[in-house]
């Protein structure tokens, strides 16, 4: 996608194959915003599910159920603390 400038107002066009230009209405930059949102939220939903069912037994099978459904929570936010951190590390591989 490119931005272009036409009577002084940025625009998003999008390139076709045959060489035409159409521009990306608001409302399908919503749906695509949507759509990331909405997948996002499930894995993270996904998650949160293994981190009760599946993680304490394969991941920490040396503790009890409790102290594993605890360590499994406990990595939960790393996700949060790695989102920033992919970003700044992308963004400086984008920049090479």
């Amino acid at each position: 996608m490119t931005t272009s400038v036409s009577g002084g107002v940025a625009a998003g066009v999008v390139s076709g194959h045959a060489g035409h230009s159409d521009q990306v209405s608001p409302g399908e930059i919503a749906i695509g915003v949507i759509i990331g949102r909405t997948s996002e939220f499930f894995d993270f939903f996904v998650y949160a599910i293994a981190s009760v069912l599946v993680f304490p037994s394969f991941f920490f099978p040396f503790t009890d159920a409790y102290t594993g459904t605890l360590y499994s929570f406990a990595i939960f936010p790393l996700a949060f603390v790695a989102r920033p951190v992919g970003t700044f590390v992308f963004m400086t591989v984008d920049r090479l």
